[in-house]
């Protein structure tokens, strides 16, 4: 009798939960029209469902104003299929490709043991221009990884006393390549975000100078990266960057070739590149 009663019990167990897994949802919109549909989140501004539409599925929202009633498990009979896939909504975009460009400063102090002219001449390259390019990928709203490429540029020459002939010259770029880790804050309409990135990767050195006769310079080093941005959403896939990047790094050796010979200099202590410098760059983003 027992065993019985069980079975009854399990019976009906099974058939309610069968029901409510097969309900779906009404939603009354403010046009009063009446959907069959799975509610498939509800947020203050939104609402997400699934609906049958021409015998597939459509993963849509409404905004809440459009929206005059809701309840779920309404409809016994469902209009949806039921091996229909249905989507939740996309809570937060999960990638983010930035393109970068803008002014950009190095750090190193000029050595006070040099002449005026030529400390001028070291002042003109500090200063330049960057660009470059990143890509990164959210595994949360908070959270994600990303790699950058990024570099600067600065060029500046010195001519003799009579301003017709250059007698030196420096065509200098720094380069930075390398991943990240990346926390960001979205605003409540997840339009908007601030951005922190903080990541280690190489730096390289190649400075192409004239004195006398053309040199080439090339090094590289171990470089530290750290961003903050802030980007305005302009559309559900594009937005405008702002964005402040200290890359950090010192030159402890370079190689020098005349055309002729390859040689490696290893510089005293004293004599190290300070290659730390700071962008301060605008640029679109695509967000996925």
């Amino acid at each position: 009798m027992q065993i019985k009663k069980l079975i009854v019990i399990a019976f009906f167990m099974l058939t309610g939960l069968f029901t409510s897994v097969q309900a779906q949802d009404l939603i009354v919109t403010a046009q009063g029209d009446s959907l069959n549909s799975k509610i498939t989140k509800v947020e203050p501004e939104y609402l997400y469902f699934s609906i049958n539409k021409d015998g597939g599925v459509l993963n849509t929202l409404l905004p809440m104003a459009q929206v005059s009633y809701y309840k779920y498990n309404f409809y016994s009979t469902p209009a949806l299929p039921v091996d229909a896939k249905v989507d939740g909504p996309k809570d937060f975009p999960r990638l983010r490709l930035a393109i970068n460009g803008g002014w950009s400063y190095r750090l190193a102090k000029v050595a006070g043991n040099l002449s005026s002219t030529q400390q001028d001449y070291i002042k003109g390259l500090k200063s330049g221009y960057s660009y470059g390019a990143e890509l990164a990928y959210y595994w949360s709203k908070k959270a994600g990884i990303g790699a950058k490429y990024d570099v600067f540029r600065s060029r500046n020459e010195l001519e003799d006393v009579s301003g017709q002939v250059v007698v030196l010259s420096d065509d200098v770029a720094i380069s930075f390549i390398g991943p990240y880790y990346s926390s960001r804050f979205l605003t409540a309409n997840k339009k908007n975000s601030f951005l922190m990135n903080v990541g280690l990767g190489y730096v390289g050195y190649n400075d192409k100078a004239f004195f006398g006769s053309d040199y080439e310079l090339t090094g590289g080093t171990a470089g530290l990266l750290v961003d903050l941005g802030y980007d305005i959403g302009l559309s559900k896939s594009f937005a405008l960057g702002f964005q402040l990047s200290f890359i950090g790094g010192t030159l402890t050796q370079y190689m020098i070739d005349d055309g002729f010979n390859t040689t490696t200099i290893e510089l005293d202590e004293d004599e190290y590149e300070g290659l730390a410098r700071i962008n301060l760059s605008v640029g679109l983003r695509l967000i996925k």
